[in-house]
Parts: structure tokens; C-alpha cells; sequence
């Protein structure tokens, strides 16, 4: 019977299942939703004001949940009331996601041992830079993965004192200006992977320091550094980066990245000639996976060949405009 099954299958086969169809399995008996609740509650959902005067209520759950996701944006709440106190409620939480729609300044004011992960977004449509700096984990002891969508760092660079456990970055329409670098979120030289995501003809991709950090003139400090993703959403080409073969040779270069086994690189422009030289680079890498979605205005480009590189797991998707 499903339920009887040791909890490492179980946990696999309600990972490929819908959320809604684990949630109805559960509410089929008793015994179901008494095996079930583990997986049914464990990413939780619910507003400040639910959170901080429903206790009663979360009190049935909180044992399972591991990841609670803040609905609404509340900057007096963020400010003035501890939301980690209201979090001790939880003994198994290991993952937060906050809508703010403020810089995260308060941050530095919170601490935290047992988050492992942290996501700052933003639902609504931001007129002003909302700051982050790394400065503002500093009391978050066991981070290890952070998410933030829409944020500006201006960070200037100086050595941190304190150790900055993060394997982790996810960057979502985020921008920087000037002497800061993505590197200075690596100090202690932990990061294992990093994604930059570009959404909505954002014009960062076409500036001078997203050029800078793409032909590494402005990074150090990424040995370490073995999973990279480089997405660009933009609809129109003309807000789209050249995968040029010097480009290329960059991003997979043993110098730059010497433990890089994972390169995905999305919505960027190749042209015929250029594509034609991707093999020799490919050749002399220590990559061990790519990830391509390419767009061409030729439709004759090379697509390069799989079984050159059997040591190589590649993933080519060409799109013809």
C-alpha cells in the first residue's frame, strides 16, 4: 500500500505529483493524511497578519512545515515586529520567502540559525533601486542559498569579517553599479552555483556592467564556482547578448572558472560563422554539462555535433527568427 512505503519512495513519487493530487489523497481517510501531512504541509503559504494572530491555527501544522512563503508586503512589519520570534513556531523550517517591497535593510536587525534558504521578491511594480547588501545576512548563520528578485548592490568592496556560508545565488533582475562586482558575494569562496535571470527588455543586459562582468574583467574569487546560468527572457532580439566564440571561450575558460562542470546559457544570439568555432572550444573544456537555447537570424547555423564530446552532456536548441 502507498502509505506503507519507506519514506525516501514515498517522498519520490509525490515529487513527480501534482501538489492538488496529493492534497485530495490525503483527505481520502485518516491513515492517509496522517502519513501525507509531512508532504502535504511542507511548503506553507500565508499572510503577516495570519501569521503573527493565527497561531491556533498554524500550531496544527507548523511540525511539518519546512519552507513558509509570506504573501503580502508589509514594511512597518518588517521594521518593527521580529518576524524570526513568530517563526520559532516552526521546529523544522528550513526555507523563508518574504514579498517585500522595500530595500532589506532590516534585515541587519534579524538573526536567524536555522534558515538554510532565503527568497526576497517582489509581486508588484517597483519605481525606485530596493538595496541589498551582503552585509544584511550577516546575523543568518546557516544561510547557504539566496534568492532575490529586483534588487540594486552598491556594496563597495572590503573585507568581510565574518564567515558567508552561501553555495547558492539566484539573481532575478538585478543590477549593480559600480566598483561592485557578483564576486563579493563570494568572499569566504563557497559559491557553488549562480543564476542570473533578465526578464522584460531589462536594459542592465546592455550595459557597460553586465559587459564587465561577462568577459570577467570585474570578477574574482569564483575557483570555486561549478554551476553557472546565464538566462535572458528579453522577447525582441535586439535586447539580446552575441554568443560570440570569444564570449564562449570566456565563460568555459579553466583560468576564469577552473571547477565549472555546468555552463546554461539561455536566450542569446549566435550567428553561422561564430557557431563554427564552438567545437574547437568545447574541446578543450572541463565542462560536463551544457545547456543551450539559442536564437539565429541564419538558417544554416551549425548545430554542434553530441557524439564529438562524449564525456559532455549537451542540450543544443536552435530558434530561428
Amino acid at each position: 500500500m502507498l502509505i506503507d512505503l519507506p519514506d525516501d519512495i514515498l517522498a519520490a513519487i509525490l515529487h513527480i505529483s501534482a501538489p492538488q493530487s496529493v492534497t485530495l489523497l490525503s483527505s481520502t481517510s485518516k491513515q492517509f493524511r496522517s502519513r501525507l501531512s509531512s508532504f502535504v504541509f511542507r511548503n506553507a503559504k500565508c499572510t503577516w497578519s495570519q501569521l503573527l494572530h493565527h497561531t491556533d491555527q498554524i500550531s496544527q501544522i507548523s511540525p511539518y512545515v519546512q519552507q513558509i512563503r509570506l504573501t503580502d508586503s508589509y514594511p512597518y512589519g518588517e521594521w518593527h515586529i521580529d518576524v524570526i520570534t513568530h517563526l520559532d513556531q516552526f521546529p523544522n523550517l528550513k526555507a523563508l520567502q518574504i514579498n517585500s517591497a522595500s530595500s532589506a535593510n532590516w534585515l541587519r536587525y534579524r538573526a536567524d540559525s536555522r534558515l538554510r534558504r532565503l527568497t526576497l521578491y517582489s509581486d508588484t511594480t517597483i519605481s525606485f533601486a530596493r538595496v541589498f547588501d551582503i552585509g544584511h545576512i550577516r546575523h543568518f548563520s546557516q544561510l547557504t542559498w539566496l534568492s532575490l528578485d529586483e534588487y540594486h548592490f552598491l556594496w563597495a568592496p572590503s573585507d568581510v569579517d565574518w564567515s558567508v556560508g552561501l553555495a547558492h545565488l539566484v539573481l532575478i533582475n538585478c543590477t549593480w553599479e559600480f566598483p561592485f562586482s557578483i564576486s563579493q558575494f563570494n568572499p569566504n569562496g563557497n559559491l557553488k552555483s549562480l543564476s542570473l535571470t533578465y526578464r522584460q527588455h531589462h536594459p542592465f543586459v546592455l550595459s557597460e556592467r553586465f559587459a564587465r562582468f561577462l568577459d570577467f574583467s570585474a570578477e574574482s574569487s569564483m575557483t570555486n564556482l561549478s554551476s553557472l546560468s546565464i538566462t535572458l527572457e528579453n522577447n525582441h532580439l535586439s535586447w539580446k547578448r552575441v554568443l560570440s566564440p570569444k564570449q564562449l571561450s570566456i565563460l568555459v575558460s579553466a583560468a576564469n572558472y577552473p571547477n565549472l562542470r555546468s555552463l546554461c546559457l539561455d536566450g542569446w544570439i549566435i550567428s553561422h560563422s561564430e557557431s563554427c568555432q564552438f567545437e574547437q572550444i568545447l574541446a578543450e573544456t572541463s565542462l560536463r554539462e551544457l545547456q543551450l537555447n539559442l536564437y539565429t537570424f541564419d538558417s544554416s547555423i551549425h548545430v554542434i555535433s553530441c557524439k564529438k564530446y562524449p564525456w559532455l552532456n549537451i542540450s543544443c536548441n536552435i530558434f530561428h527568427v
